[in-house]
């Protein structure tokens, strides 16, 4: 019996066989031998592989954590994380906050019989839901409040600072953290999708673009929708490729709840994904068999998804009147001129975009020769994919530019609703053009090889790092110890400019309220104190003080590096003092100093850059037909926020409702000549009264601003 089963268990003994045997298990040795070769030499494959992913996946999660809480929130994260603060309050985003109404786009709706009050604003619904932004990101800031042990602050007096530098950094780290596991999971799908869609080379491409483009990287580090949007409408449409050309139930399923999902993430979004599905619904009922039942359950996930918040939020309401209230970007757009002014890539983008699709048009429609195969097989392998990137990328560019407000219209946003999809579509071509290279080369290397050269020939830039300064934080606390300075008590109203009341009120715990919206008849007659933190310039690196002493000397005059100092704080307040001193109505000619010779030419030139940035950005659609003389950022601020209000009072052209109010008042400027923060102390006076604004410096104690500087020729 043991010398029956010995050659049947351990065939590799040859001493163990029968004779007749033996020369079989010899030839059998080298093959068993080399089989044994391949599956080592295909572990180690895969363990190096493995671990170059997990190398550039922990590159990805490093860039993305570097530094977050390195800077303070700009206004839009401060916007979604006091969102965030109302759900941890009420288990929903609401519309108020510390006791006050929530502030933070164009004031737009009358609110008749309010006292304080003369207009809501329009980004919640009539029974107070939060209907302009997607709850699912908000929901994830409020998640993360939670186990970061954050919670909304007490609106009742007495008022104090209630926060430190540790507690905003922590505020910020927490609110940030979401879009950080978003942004992680985008380079999982964008990895994933390649691979579904062309194979491991345009896996491979993606996975390393996604980990380390600025853009990504940007995005996810913010305490917005941005990197939930990016997210879901590149997971939504690989799920709608797949519908098309597999037509799996759990396709159809599976991407019934992303979009769902991406519906309370970002409407405009959802409303270019559904655009693209419909544009593919005849190819679907063509290709895929039960292919109505298929759609039917994916519309009726979707549907159960969203009509009950749309019922419950009154949505339907504020849809049918917002569009009265405040223009589409559509209206004021001007074609076919803007849309070389607002690209979705650079013209460079663009031109290999081009080429790149007239070349899969031919390979497709060209018959196949085996000498023209090694450049047209890949190209036709991926058409398919490529073309439906495409609709979705059109889709999402023309839906932008017809459904946003106009004061949601920037460059930034517009390529938001496809940039994932973009991206992806970017890889699969990269790694069709790497398949057409005859070198020995495994696929996975040379085709991110290929994409990277691409990238960086379209003039972009990488970014595998990030690094901050302290600066932003040190200003914030040098604006608290001020504001402590000027001192307050349970009767003072906390005011301040648009949005930036919103970093005041998370970072301070204080009830700091937008001055947009109050009614000036209000103003005038509170008896208590009231505080008004403005914000104006940032830092102009025209107008520093090495700049100005280098024009002086160019007009035979010498500057002290104190009196270039203080000519640099002058200049960079000058238009924001002077349009303060007009709005108030005070002779702004008899209370600013003149501006020297030398200095006129940077200035004019800081002024330029303002209105560049502008038009690049897209912001001078909200003046466009207006006629309204834009000269600085406060103009424009005034301009954003009540162009499109119904009330006259509260239009650009009509004086500013704190404009007697501030009358008389002390008004301090930070020390930091870029910090572009003034708190002013207004007390009570009659209607009228007052006089013109005392304006100083701080430095522990204000002095006065003066242009008192001693010039020597050279």
């Amino acid at each position: 019996m043991h010398s029956y089963l010995t050659p049947h268990l351990f065939p590799e003994s040859p001493a163990s066989l029968p004779p007749s045997a033996t020369p079989r298990a010899q030839r059998a040795k080298p093959l068993l031998e080399k089989n044994d070769h391949n599956s080592r030499n295909a572990f180690k494959k895969q363990v190096f592989v493995w671990s170059a992913a997990a190398l550039i996946f922990a590159a990805a999660i490093a860039v993305r954590l570097a530094h977050l809480d390195g800077e303070p929130f700009w206004v839009d994260e401060a916007e979604s994380s006091i969102n965030a603060l109302t759900i941890l309050e009420h288990a929903y985003p609401t519309d108020t906050y510390l006791g006050l109404p929530i502030y933070e786009n164009t004031s737009v709706q009358p609110w008749p019989g309010n006292p304080e009050y003369a207009l809501r604003d329009v980004s919640y619904s009539d029974n107070h839901f939060a209907v302009y932004h997607g709850w699912l990101p908000l929901y994830s800031i409020a998640a993360s409040f939670a186990a970061y042990g954050i919670r909304p602050d007490a609106p009742k007096p007495p008022y104090a600072i209630r926060h430190d530098v540790a507690n905003w950094k922590r505020q910020t780290l927490a609110a940030r953290m979401p879009g950080v596991l978003f942004g992680l999971m985008f380079v999982i799908v964008v990895f994933a999708a390649g691979k579904m869609l062309y194979g491991d080379d345009a896996a491979w491409s993606g996975l390393i673009l996604a980990s380390v483009h600025p853009l990504a990287i940007s995005v996810s580090r913010q305490a917005r929708y941005y990197s939930a949007e990016v997210l879901l409408t590149t997971v939504c449409c690989v799920l709608a490729w797949l519908m098309i050309c597999r037509g799996r139930w759990k396709d159809f399923i599976c991407g019934g709840f992303a979009f769902v999902l991406l519906f309370h993430t970002h409407f405009q979004a959802f409303f270019a994904g559904g655009l693209t599905v419909a544009t593919a619904t005849p190819i679907i009922l063509r290709l895929q068999a039960r292919s109505v039942r298929k759609l039917a359950a994916f519309g009726a996930i979707v549907l159960a998804g969203t009509i009950p918040w749309l019922i419950a939020t009154h949505f339907h309401a504020h849809f049918y009147a917002q569009p009265a209230r405040l223009p589409r970007a559509w209206a004021l757009l001007q074609f076919p001129g803007d849309l070389l002014r607002y690209p979705p890539f650079a013209y460079c983008s663009m031109l290999f975009g081009a080429l790149f699709a007239s070349a899969t048009g031919w390979a497709v429609v060209r018959p196949t020769t085996e000498t023209l195969q090694r450049i047209t097989a890949p190209l036709r392998k991926a058409a398919p994919a490529l073309a439906f990137h495409i609709v979705w990328i059109l889709c999402g560019y023309t839906s932008f530019l017809a459904t946003i407000p106009v004061v949601s219209f920037a460059s930034g946003r517009l390529n938001l609703s496809y940039w994932g999809p973009a991206l992806v579509l970017f890889s699969v071509a990269s790694a069709a053009i790497a398949r057409m290279i005859p070198w020995r080369v495994p696929r996975a290397a040379l085709a991110p090889a290929v994409t990277l050269t691409l990238y960086l020939a379209m003039g972009h830039s990488l970014t595998l790092s990030a690094s901050y300064s302290d600066r932003g934080w040190r200003i914030k606390s040098e604006a608290i110890q001020e504001l402590e300075l000027v001192g307050f008590d349970s009767k003072t109203r906390f005011y301040a400019s648009p949005n930036r009341h919103l970093i005041w009120t998370i970072y301070t715990g204080l009830p700091v309220q937008s001055i947009v919206p109050v009614r000036k008849e209000y103003l005038n007659s509170y008896k208590g104190d009231i505080i008004y933190i403005d914000s104006f310039s940032e830092e102009n690196e025209i107008l520093c003080p090495e700049r100005i002493r280098d024009a002086a000397r160019r007009k035979g005059l010498t500057l002290s590096n104190k009196s270039a100092e203080v000519w640099s704080r002058l200049l960079l307040t000058h238009d924001y003092r002077e349009t303060l001193l007009r709005q108030i109505g005070v002779g702004a000619d008899k209370q600013i100093e003149p501006i020297p010779d030398f200095s006129e030419a940077l200035l004019n030139a800081s002024r330029e850059r303002a209105r560049t940035e502008f038009e690049t950005g897209g912001l001078e659609l909200i003046t466009r037909g207006a006629g309204i003389d834009i000269r600085s950022w406060q103009d424009w601020r005034t301009a954003f926020f009540s162009r499109f209000a119904e009330d006259p009072a509260f239009r650009p052209h009509a004086p500013v409702n704190y404009s007697e109010r501030l009358r008389g008042s002390d008004a301090v400027i930070l020390e930091d000549s870029g910090a572009g923060i003034a708190i002013y102390k207004s007390r009570w006076h009659p209607s009228g009264k007052g006089g013109t604004i005392n304006f100083s410096i701080s430095s522990g104690r204000p002095r006065a601003l003066t242009s008192s500087v001693v010039f020597r020729p050279e």
